[in-house]
């Protein structure tokens, strides 16, 4: 009997093992391939990002030159128009034998040259409007301001943006994806709760190290107490998928620092 009990042990043993050992190998795989479809959907995420941000790039070429075009009209109403238009009058204006006394006809004078002054000034601005010196950047630099600018107006307050001649073009696009979702991030959570009156966007680069600092005049908060929202944990992640480091730097009623290092 003690021999049959221990055999009838082992068995238990033995198959209690070996189900234990099956049940890991079960929740080992299934593990594994919950880890492989959010490795998938990180990739489609990212793609898709990038796919979005270089459509929101055509579409700014497509607007700017547009409003390209469109300058270009302008100017050459201005110049071929209303400045030959008044060109014509003075000239026929100069011609005319006035008579009159000495003040009347100093006027007359004054009055010819300031309309010499208004062709010349009309000239200008058509010059500058089919030139290079107001158009508009169509790259990663405009596509932050003109998202600063619109929610600027939302939030009411002002705001400032320095690139420091830094040189967006050599970044990579899954970079410069992430660092406009961050912004983004940041922006938002500026409207919610700082209550800023002027925000600060400034980018640096030293030695392959891009630095982005986004820093709010608001509220503030004390950061070793407060627990940290979607929005920063939002930020933090897109932060660690291109290698960056996050930090934050907060005083209640002084506002809020937002230091983000990335390699490049």
């Amino acid at each position: 009997k003690t021999k049959q009990l221990t055999n009838q042990n082992f068995l238990i043993l033995a198959i209690s093992g070996g189900t234990i050992l099956f049940l890991g190998l079960l929740y080992f795989i299934k593990r594994q391939r919950s880890r492989n479809k959010q490795l998938v959907y990180d990739r489609e995420q990212q793609k898709s990002n990038e796919e979005i941000y270089m459509l929101m790039l055509k579409q700014k070429d497509k607007l700017e030159a547009v409003r390209l075009q469109e300058r270009h009209r302008i100017a050459e109403d201005l110049h071929d128009g209303i400045l030959s238009h008044l060109f014509g009058t003075r000239i026929g204006m100069g011609f005319l034998e006035l008579k009159g006394d000495k003040d009347t006809m100093q006027n007359y004078r004054t009055f010819l040259k300031e309309m010499q002054e208004i062709e010349k000034d009309i000239r200008d601005v058509s010059h500058e409007l089919k030139g290079d010196v107001l158009e508009l950047k169509t790259d990663f630099e405009s596509l932050i301001d003109h998202y600063i600018s619109d929610k600027s107006s939302i939030g009411k307050f002002s705001y400032k943006i320095f690139t420091n001649n830094v040189k967006f073009k050599a970044i990579e696009d899954t970079i410069k994806v992430n660092i406009f979702r961050i912004i983004q991030e940041s922006v938002q959570n500026i409207i919610k709760h700082a209550s800023a009156k002027h925000v600060v966007i400034n980018f640096s680069l030293k030695a392959n190290i891009l630095y982005l600092k986004v820093e709010d005049n608001g509220v503030g908060f004390n950061s070793k107490l407060k627990k940290e929202g979607i929005g920063l944990k939002n930020i933090k992640s897109r932060v660690l998928k291109i290698n960056g480091v996050f930090k934050i730097n907060s005083i209640p009623n002084k506002g809020t620092v937002l230091i983000i290092t990335i390699p490049v």
